[in-house]
């Protein structure tokens, strides 16, 4: 993979993220004080992602950058894969145990 295609997947994730949250990229660029067209800029591929800002950009999404390893990646994925199993089960049986109204009222 070469390195433009791999920044294009970085900031494709992390606009995916953006929206998983709903923001919008103005909400986004507010909360990074920076312009909305910035943020446009970044998604689009028009400016180059600086690292401080793929850094300010993924904690205020709630995420952290790291490097990893090549010979790790497939550990780290099945890590993450289980991770996101075990939340859909948590999600489903919070789901289902939820009561319908509260006896107080």
């Amino acid at each position: 993979m070469n390195n433009s295609l791999s920044l294009k997947v970085l900031v494709d994730q992390l606009a995916n993220f953006r929206k998983e949250q709903s923001l919008t990229q103005a909400e986004l660029a507010s909360l990074l004080n920076l312009p909305q067209s910035y943020v446009a800029k970044i998604e689009s591929g028009k400016t180059d992602l600086r690292t401080t800002k793929l850094i300010e950009i993924a904690r205020v999404l709630g995420l952290e950058v790291m490097l990893i390893p090549k010979d790790h990646l497939y550990l780290v994925n099945q890590v993450l894969t289980e991770d996101d199993i075990e939340l859909e089960k948590q999600q489903k049986r919070t789901s289902m145990y939820e009561p319908d109204e509260l006896e107080d009222e």
